[in-house]
């Protein structure tokens, strides 16, 4: 073994060492990619459960909203219909009120109508009525105040009756006319 064998051997060792440096580095970068691709892998995946989870929670939100909204909506029918019950409650209880007060005027308009009506039918006596026309100077018709009117037949009806016109009759009197000829 002389120097060109160990020469030999050294810039084998040297070439041996240069490719397994050179396999080191490509194992080094190989795994760093390896773990680079694995970060971002995870954090593609994070993003998309974060991407999804957000969505999911946006929904969520959305929901509660359409709930709320919902809810909004429902709870003002109820205050509103609530103040239309009490308006018209309260409209009600004016409206009795014065019913009432009508019937009362009613009845005590009727009781003074029988009253006037006793009233006027004792004033009605015939004795009364003829010394008040006496003192207005008034008597019973003389005789040559009274004329007598004669009028005849003035209140009789007289009924008329219709002449009744039928086709028939028509289309008899126009055969008989084409049949003249």
């Amino acid at each position: 073994m002389g120097k060109e064998e160990t020469k030999r051997r050294v810039q084998r060792a040297k070439r041996i060492k240069r490719k397994t440096d050179i396999k080191r580095r490509e194992n080094r970068k190989r795994v760093r990619r390896e773990k680079n691709n694995e970060k971002d892998r995870r954090r593609k995946n994070s993003t998309r459960v974060y991407k999804e989870d957000t969505i999911k929670v946006i929904s969520n939100i959305k929901k509660r909203r359409r709930v709320s909204v919902t809810t909004l909506i429902i709870l003002t029918l109820i205050v509103v219909g609530s103040a239309v019950q009490i308006n018209i409650m309260s409209n009600q209880s004016i409206l009795n009120d014065e019913i009432l007060k009508l019937r009362t005027r009613k009845s005590n308009l009727e009781e003074d109508l029988r009253n006037m009506e006793v009233v006027l039918s004792n004033s009605y006596s015939i004795s009364k009525i003829k010394v008040r026309a006496e003192k207005m100077g008034m008597g019973k018709p003389m005789k040559h105040q009274i004329i007598y009117i004669d009028i005849p037949d003035v209140d009789i009806v007289r009924y008329v009756e219709e002449e009744r016109v039928y086709i028939i009759d028509g289309f008899s009197e126009y055969l008989k006319k084409i049949f003249r000829r």
